[in-house]
């Protein structure tokens, strides 16, 4: 005797994971950091009699979707230099004295 189930159940039928990265360091020899990652889980909520009627025999196979995708958020690099230092030398009078 079957007895239909009127209690639901949440199954996982898809999988994403999104991974934000960075790029820091130098233009010759840049890093990757990884800034965010986050996880989205999408369930399907039905009951088993639903369930088992949608499968092609028992112990069905259900299809799960996962993707992974990378995202660059790093901003574009310009090459350049700094600007170079300044010499703020307050030398002595006679600093050059026995060479003038």
């Amino acid at each position: 005797m079957f007895v239909q189930a009127t209690q639901g159940c949440s199954i996982p039928v898809s999988y994403q994971l999104e991974v934000r990265w960075t790029k820091y360091g130098t233009l010759l020899n840049p890093q990757a950091q990884i800034v965010k990652v986050m996880e989205t889980i999408q369930t399907n909520t039905s009951t088993l009699v639903i369930l088992s009627s949608r499968l092609p025999q028992p112990g069905g196979v259900i299809s799960v979707m996962s993707s992974v995708s990378f995202i660059d958020m790093s901003q574009s690099a310009s090459p350049g230099f700094r600007a170079p230092p300044t010499i703020n030398a307050n030398l002595p009078s006679d600093f050059f004295f026995p060479f003038v």
